[in-house]
């Protein structure tokens, strides 16, 4: 792990004072965002087949352990069904030929000035994502964040929160085009973007909650650029305590410069990736779902 800067809890407390959140709702997507998100899609189907073969895999690897069978199963955690359904199937075999994962994933997209040369990697990348999670059936929502430099002021510093994907729709089909809508605005304070999308994931009921962070490493907003690497930091690390898996996605959309990598590493440690291209992101994120994943499969 990462040796904890000795200022460690201080940035939260200078930066976060005066910043507050604005949710947008999703905006239903136009036509062309519609067709830009079917020319994406086209681009992403021979990537995402290898994604979900290799998530599909890690759960066959945790269902073929040898188990005895049982008169009863172990109790599912989803008592709910008893009340929902007329025959609940309250047991469940541990073999069961189909394993269900019990996992929620929030994506959280960097709207931030700097991210205008890479942002059509990025939604490459979203796209990929939510196909590849919705073939699956994991209920995910995607996010995309800035600050608004011109409305700052010494007590306050908006930021917006526009959600492209809800939970709720996140499995229904034609749901994925809205996230065209995510474009470049202004500034990024990523830490405190990143707390707010782990106060969400905590009232999921999943057992394994992940948080993927696309961003370009650079937070950068009013009083944030000398603290906002150790204020990511904090938030990253005060997420995994809470039990939510942090991931960083950076898509170069070209050259990695070893800089880049040096500071995403800072942030996010062993679980951030850095890749020139979407093509080579399953192979560099395989190995961490698949860390992650295993934690989550009855």
């Amino acid at each position: 792990g990462l040796a904890v800067p000795a200022a460690a809890g201080h940035a939260e407390a200078a930066v976060a004072a005066y910043a507050t959140a604005t949710w947008l709702a999703p905006v239903r997507p136009t036509a062309a965002q519609q067709d830009a998100y079917r020319r994406l899609s086209e681009r992403a189907a021979p990537l995402a087949k290898p994604l979900q073969r290799a998530i599909r895999r890690t759960l066959e690897q945790k269902r073929i352990a040898p188990r005895g069978d049982r008169l009863f199963g172990r109790l599912d955690k989803r008592l709910t069904r008893a009340f929902t359904q007329e025959m609940p199937r309250l047991f469940y075999k541990k073999r069961a030929p189909v394993p269900e994962l019990d996992a929620a994933f929030s994506l959280l997209v960097d709207c931030s000035a700097s991210m205008y040369d890479k942002m059509d990697e990025t939604k490459l990348g979203l796209v990929l994502f939510h196909e590849t999670l919705q073939a699956l059936r994991i209920p995910h929502e995607m996010v995309g964040f800035w600050e608004d430099a011109d409305r700052v002021t010494e007590k306050e510093a908006p930021n917006l929160f526009q959600v492209a994907v809800d939970f709720s729709s996140s499995l229904a089909s034609g749901s994925g085009a809205a996230l065209m809508q995510l474009e470049p605005q202004q500034d990024n304070r990523d830490g405190f973007a990143i707390r707010q999308m782990t106060a969400r994931l905590l009232r999921r009921t999943e057992r394994q909650r992940i948080l993927i962070v696309f961003s370009d490493g650079e937070p950068s907003a009013a009083n944030y650029n000398d603290v906002g690497i150790l204020d990511t930091y904090e938030a990253v690390l005060s997420a995994r305590r809470l039990g939510i898996e942090v991931i960083s996605i950076f898509l170069a959309s070209g050259v990695v410069h070893e800089t880049q990598r040096i500071m995403m590493r800072n942030m996010y440690g062993r679980s951030s990736i850095v890749v020139p291209h979407v093509d080579q992101l399953h192979e560099q994120l395989v190995p961490i779902l698949r860390k992650l994943l295993l934690k989550s499969i009855f």
